[in-house]
């Protein structure tokens, strides 16, 4: 016992080893759940061919969560173009309407703000290419089309 100090711990080459077997093992199958949702689709399709060789399946949900995320912005997007920033509501008894921002404004800057930070999570942001240990495959996926 006196010399088994880390019988608990993996070895830097073991836990190496087994991250690439994670890698190896992703499927790139896209989620059931991502069915209907085209935008959805072809966010996780997109970024499971630039993250090819850097996810392992425990990235898998946030992938599958960025893609709703981002099928949620895309929905919100269209609501807020097709009925505008905001609704006009009348005050009890007077006649006086008073513009209100719609539920949707709200909604979307905090998709806006999830959906940035699983990005950067995932390493695909140009400021989060300097810590993310396995950065994308091109090193130039662009985010902007995503905007």
């Amino acid at each position: 016992m006196a010399g088994n100090h880390n019988s608990g711990r993996l070895s830097a080459a073991k836990r190496k080893e087994r991250e690439q077997a994670a890698i190896k093992r992703f499927t790139k199958k896209r989620p059931a759940s991502l069915n209907g949702m085209t935008a959805a689709k072809r966010f996780w399709d997109d970024t499971v061919r630039e993250l090819e060789g850097t996810l392992s399946d425990k990235d898998c949900y946030a992938v599958e969560v960025a893609a709703c995320l981002y099928q949620e912005i895309v929905d919100l997007r269209k609501a807020l173009k097709k009925h505008g920033h905001t609704f006009m509501k009348q005050l009890d008894r007077s006649q006086a309407q008073i513009p209100y921002k719609r539920p949707e404004v709200v909604m979307l800057r905090e998709r806006n703000a999830d959906f940035t930070r699983l990005l950067n999570q995932l390493g695909l942001t140009p400021k989060s290419h300097k810590w993310v240990k396995n950065k994308p495959a091109s090193g130039d996926f662009r985010m902007e089309k995503y905007k």
